[in-house]
This record gives structure tokens, C-alpha cells and sequence, in this order.
């Protein structure tokens, strides 16, 4: 038993307005893009007003492709500011290691940053940051700037 829609719009309705041609292929489309199907006072399969429009309209499909991009931006910010962190922290060991580790005390720990600091310049020269929709994500433009500044007080 399908759960009702008051005031549902069959999908008959919406494959002829839609020329999607069948039911079948508009419930499949609906499915697809995680709009509900129930049924209508008749028992006919329906979508409500609102999904009947997002579906007819386009606006269901494009909102899922921008959900989709968002979602891969978001992977690839994650990785880019994860190889970020990588080249940080393994110029950081050397250094650290190198200027004498903790027998050395502040020297190693200033010797170890700065390292850390020049291997993110170098490589955020090497690795743009992902962008979205041709701009950079508040986090990232910031983190340029407070480089940039960083770099300048040296």
C-alpha cells in the first residue's frame, strides 16, 4: 500500500507535460532523484505539487548535480589539505631531527617550523587549491593570505 499524496499529480499527467512518455520512465526519473512517489485520491502512482514542478522544471535534476559537485569538491579540498598537511609534517621531522630533536631544544623547534613553512610554500606553488565555481574556498584564501603575510615578516 502506497501512502497518500493529497492533491498528488499522477504520473500519467506529469510523462504528458514532461513528453518523458511513460509512467514507468517518470517514476524512474522521480526514484532517481529522491522524489517521493505515492499515490493520488485514486490510487494512481503521483507526485506531489512541489516534486510534479522540481521534476517538470529541471530544478530536481540540476540541484543533483550541483549536490554531486559540491560533494566532490569537498573530497578534493579534503586531499589537497591532507597532502598539504604530508608535506608540512615531513619537512618538519627532517628538520626537527636534524637540528638535534629534543636535545636541542627551541633551535629544533623553530628550524623544524620553519622548514615546515617553506615545504607548504613550495609545494601550494606546485598544488593549486580546488576550486569552486572559479573561486577559492574562504578557508583557503585566507590561509594564502596569512602565508603570504607569514612570508613577508621573515
Amino acid at each position: 500500500m502506497s501512502t497518500f499524496i493529497e492533491q498528488g499529480i499522477p504520473l500519467g499527467t506529469v510523462a504528458e507535460a514532461t513528453k518523458f512518455g511513460t509512467v514507468a520512465k517518470v517514476e524512474a526519473e522521480a526514484q532517481q532523484l529522491g522524489l517521493f512517489v505515492g499515490t493520488d485520491w485514486a490510487g494512481r502512482p503521483a507526485l506531489s505539487e512541489w516534486d510534479a514542478h522540481l521534476l517538470a522544471s529541471g530544478a530536481a535534476r540540476k540541484q543533483q548535480e550541483s549536490d554531486r559537485a559540491w560533494l566532490q569538491h569537498r573530497e578534493e579540498t579534503a586531499r589537497w589539505e591532507a597532502d598539504r598537511q604530508s608535506a608540512y609534517l615531513e619537512a618538519h621531522a627532517v628538520a626537527y631531527r636534524d637540528a638535534g630533536g629534543q636535545m636541542a631544544g627551541r633551535r629544533s623547534d623553530l628550524a623544524a617550523q620553519r622548514a615546515g613553512d617553506a615545504a607548504v610554500s613550495r609545494w601550494q606553488k606546485r598544488n593549486q587549491a580546488p576550486q569552486w565555481q572559479s573561486e577559492e574556498s574562504t578557508a583557503t584564501l585566507w590561509r594564502r593570505v596569512a602565508d603570504t603575510v607569514a612570508e613577508a615578516v621573515r
